[in-house]
């Protein structure tokens, strides 16, 4: 029982920790359709590809340390 109330009360950081890997993703994707011609600059260019695969590894990151915070030891 105690267990359900800390997963209830960690579930607020599971969402941050969600909602930070998936927000850069979905705005790749909502960019790439509306101005396809300013972000394929991103894609084609060897800094642009750079830049992105830093930001995805800045996302997970994000994601990995939020999820330990809010992971309780058994």
């Amino acid at each position: 029982k105690l267990r359900d109330k800390m997963n209830a009360a960690t579930a607020q950081g599971r969402l941050s920790a969600l909602t930070i890997t998936s927000i850069p993703f979905l705005l790749t994707g909502a960019l790439s359709f509306m101005e396809p011609d300013i972000f394929g600059v991103l894609t084609t260019n060897i800094y642009g590809k750079l830049i992105l695969v830093a930001a995805a590894l800045m996302a997970f990151a994000g994601n990995y340390f939020i999820m330990k915070l809010v992971k309780i030891k058994q």
